[in-house]
């Protein structure tokens, strides 16, 4: 395992093309000032880059070259590299892999070269898939508006070279852009392809652990794809003892014919590969969503199936905004929040990616007596049991049960002011009393995009109930306070935590999907402060009545300090003040947008029944 140390970087430039390898196996490839794969700058998560599976096909079992992005637990890494090269090694059981990364003298291409050796006594069959998120884009350009960024790159797979082939379409005549390649040089396996990250990571599941490793064959998908990437995968079969050996390239080359003549130039004499049959495109999940004229609400069903939460094909997203600001809210949870300027002064960031849909805030549930630990939201770590989402005029509300807990979550903005509400509803639905640890995470960006280092300073005031964050650099919006709050009107807590550090809450390559700051029953570390990865994190425990119901209220907002944080706070920690204020927010935006006043009046106190 490597989550417990600092990341090391081998980088090399032949002044053609650059190229970065981090000691977890993520990275970045550029060449004429573009970047040719997504990677973001993130000392504690880093998860993004050129990246290589390998799946053991008698045993299900998936791994990844790198620690990343699988963090295979049950495997030792390591990394070195020296003017020349860097190379990764993996030990996993009986199997040993190498992925040695060079550049290719006075050429736009990468290679990575993998050793696969079979130490143990018994026949091996592996999968080797390779992938990589295609921008060929301008970095910054492609972090602000990655969506818009990737709309305008078309794929195609070239069955004379083998090789997956992108090009970024001109909005002009004049407008020329480079043409990106990935292929193998060797072996005479057959090779599938992918270039379509709906189909390959699945929607809702992420690089950790993708659909396209649950299924029999990439799908072949090419041409006008909404979220392009590069994969190409060849079984391998290893005898005892046996090791075989690949190339794979990336490259850069200005035309088509000259990106196909750069593959058949350096395979050379190697073998004709195989060509594989168009193949038949995998269905989407179905769509299980409905609008209810009585509460004038879309309702999204997202049923626990084969060991997974499943997604609808696309994403169903509400906008909950006011003039002072808003959140954007998926059916899955995720989503950010703003103040005043929803790109330029983000609170929390947006990783706006409509396939993964991947969450940046978090609310964790914790069982005392049974030790299970979920999400009441479907992101990220859903229980299995269904959800239930409910997109309402000025509200988003999920559901479930799960063992002896009912949870009910409403997101709101407080009419007129600068304050996000999530109000949840925690009923006992056992016949003893029982202990819950609820965890609120938030990463904090104060601007447009992360940065790091982060000019952020956070703090905590009145017994960790409340965390304050400044950015001294936020230039035009400077000047102003990020607040958070963490109440329970009706009862005191038996304990609190809180920090203001994302490293030590996610932990180093950990995740939002399983935080190292939640392993155990160790409380948050209490870090708050400058020259920090900086995030809102706070956390209580209550015990709860055999049949009654705990009302929490999470709060955050934006003030000038924090004494207008305690006036806007300050009405939130009277019982039943959350349900009005839902009601009548809900009631106010019916009204507004020509609903009337038959929606459900008492908003989430009804749908916790």
């Amino acid at each position: 395992m490597m989550t417990s140390q600092k990341l090391s970087w081998a980088h090399f430039d032949n002044g053609h093309y650059q190229v970065s390898l981090s000691s977890v196996g993520t990275g970045l490839s550029q060449s004429q000032g573009l970047a040719l794969n997504r990677w973001h700058d993130d000392p504690t998560v880093d998860a993004r880059g050129v990246l290589f599976y390998l799946r053991d096909l008698d045993s299900d079992a998936v791994s990844s070259l790198g620690f990343q992005p699988v963090c295979n637990a049950h495997a030792d890494y390591a990394f070195h590299h020296d003017a020349a090269s860097a190379t990764l090694t993996q030990q996993w059981g009986d199997l040993h892999s190498e992925m040695t990364l060079s550049l290719l003298p006075d050429s736009a291409v990468e290679q990575r070269v993998i050793t696969l050796h079979n130490q143990g006594s018994e026949h091996r069959r592996l999968e080797l898939t390779s992938l990589l998120e295609v921008v060929l884009f301008y970095g910054d350009a492609d972090a602000a508006h990655p969506a818009f960024a990737k709309l305008f790159v078309q794929t195609e797979f070239d069955a004379a070279s083998q090789s997956l082939l992108a090009h970024r379409r001109g909005r002009s005549n004049e407008e020329r852009w480079p043409w990106l390649v990935h292929a193998r040089l060797d072996g005479n396996e057959p090779l599938q392809w992918e270039s379509d990250r709906a189909r390959f990571i699945g929607r809702g599941r992420r690089a950790a652990n993708p659909l396209a490793l649950t299924q029999q064959s990439l799908s072949g998908t090419v041409g006008d794809v909404l979220d392009p990437v590069f994969s190409l995968q060849t079984v391998v079969e290893l005898a005892a003892g046996e090791s075989r050996q690949f190339t794979f390239i990336l490259g850069v080359a200005a035309a088509r014919e000259a990106a196909v003549a750069l593959v058949t130039g350096l395979r050379q004499a190697h073998a004709e590969l195989a060509v594989l049959p168009d193949e038949e495109p995998q269905p989407l999940a179905p769509l299980n969503s409905y609008f209810d004229a009585t509460d004038l609400a879309y309702h999204l069903e997202l049923k626990w199936q084969d060991g997974a939460l499943q997604s609808p094909p696309l994403p169903w997203i509400n906008v909950i905004a006011n003039r002072a600001g808003g959140s954007l809210v998926s059916e899955s949870g995720a989503g950010y929040s703003w103040f005043r300027n929803s790109q330029a002064n983000r609170a929390t960031p947006w990783s706006n990616d409509p396939v993964s849909d991947t969450p940046t805030s978090a609310i964790y549930l914790q069982d005392s007596a049974s030790g299970s630990l979920w999400s009441p939201l479907p992101q990220p770590l859903p229980a299995p049991v269904d959800y239930h989402c409910r997109h309402g005029f000025g509200y988003s509300e999920f559901s479930c049960r799960t063992g002896a807990w009912q949870a009910v979550t409403r997101f709101f903005m407080a009419e007129d002011l600068p304050l996000r509400v999530a109000y949840l509803v925690l009923t006992n639905c056992s016949a003893a009393t029982a202990t819950i640890t609820l965890t609120h995470y938030q990463q904090l960006v104060m601007g447009t995009l992360p940065r790091h280092p982060s000019p952020i300073i956070t703090g905590m005031v009145a017994d960790r109930e409340i965390l304050w964050a400044e950015n001294p650099q936020g230039g035009a919006f400077a000047g102003k306070q990020l607040f958070t709050a963490l109440l329970a009107p009706q009862q005191t807590p038996l304990r609190r935590s809180a920090s203001g550090d994302r490293l030590s809450f996610l932990g180093l390559n950990g995740s939002i999907y399983a935080p190292q700051g939640l392993q155990g029953d160790t409380p948050l570390d209490e870090r708050y402060g400058a020259n920090l990865d900086p995030c809102f994190a706070q956390q209580a425990t209550w015990q709860v009545a055999a049949g009654a119901s705990l009302e929490v209220v999470l709060l955050l907002g934006e003030a000038t300090d924090l004494q207008e944080a305690e006036a806007f706070i300050a009405p939130y920690r009277k019982a039943g003040q959350a349900a009005a204020t839902a009601a009548a927010t809900t009631a106010f935006w019916q009204q507004r947008l020509g609903g009337g006043t038959g929606g459900d009046a008492r908003g989430i106190t009804q749908s916790a029944t």
